[in-house]
């Protein structure tokens, strides 16, 4: 299913390693360098055909986690070539920003879900996209995971192997996303997303909602009494014992 939508098939084997838990993947120094003797828990961590995983209780998690490393294999075998060397070489010319490749990343192993809407809505209400560039870290890879997910509701889901290559070809995301509207470029691509969302979280009514009908607490009330504290009369023989001042 990876494949198929990004337009790559990988020819090799994989083996999916599942450590009983984050501690134990922390711990692994599977393909780490002597530089490099520490693992980021959270991050998957591929190795050659190697893809090491862990299960925190949750299925679902695992098979994201999973679904990440697939696409983070077949979008670094598109973008830098399938030999190690090659993939060498060629990520010192191609260097993806963290919102692109992290984002894509995101969009295709999680799809669209309730906290990257809420999210998505919180940054255009407070213009968190206003230096799309400059976002670091798990902002950038929010706001990636909502571009892509934008660009995959307006052009087609097919555009992004488009964009994947011609990025490959021009050395550039800039470029690459040219592919997908002619013409425009990222701050064109992110306004046009704030525009789109805009209309949609401010402007939408849903008029298949009412407002329940119920008959007023109180039947008779005075204009010259502030009414406080309603509780049920312990008696049960009226509805409600009113304390005014």
């Amino acid at each position: 299913m990876m494949e198929k939508r990004l337009g790559y098939q990988v020819d090799d084997k994989l083996q999916i390693l599942v450590y009983n838990n984050q501690n134990d993947l922390k711990q692994s120094n599977l393909g780490l360098s002597a530089d490099d003797m520490s693992n980021v828990g959270g991050v998957t961590h591929i190795v050659g055909d190697k893809i090491n995983v862990f299960f925190n209780g949750s299925h679902a998690d695992l098979d994201r986690q999973i679904r990440a490393a697939l696409a983070e294999l077949i979008i670094d075998k598109i973008m830098y070539g399938g030999k190690a060397r090659e993939m060498v070489r060629n990520s010192t010319l191609l260097v993806l920003p963290d919102w692109y490749k992290q984002g894509l990343i995101k969009y295709l192993s999680e799809g669209w879900n309730t906290y990257a809407d809420n999210y998505l809505m919180d940054a255009i209400k407070n213009d968190r996209f206003y230096k799309f560039s400059q976002l670091s870290g798990k902002d950038a890879y929010n706001a990636g995971h909502a571009l892509w997910y934008y660009i995959a509701e307006t052009y087609g889901e097919a555009s992004i192997q488009n964009i994947l290559y011609t990025t490959k070809i021009y050395r550039s995301a800039d470029q690459g996303l040219q592919q997908a509207a002619p013409g425009s470029n990222v701050s064109n691509l992110i306004y046009e997303l704030c525009e789109a969302f805009n209309k949609r979280y401010y402007n939408y009514k849903d008029t298949s909602q009412k407002l329940p009908v119920a008959q007023e607490v109180l039947q008779k009330q005075k204009k010259t009494r502030h009414y406080y504290n309603l509780k049920v009369s312990p008696d049960g023989q009226k509805q409600f014992m009113l304390l005014t001042n």
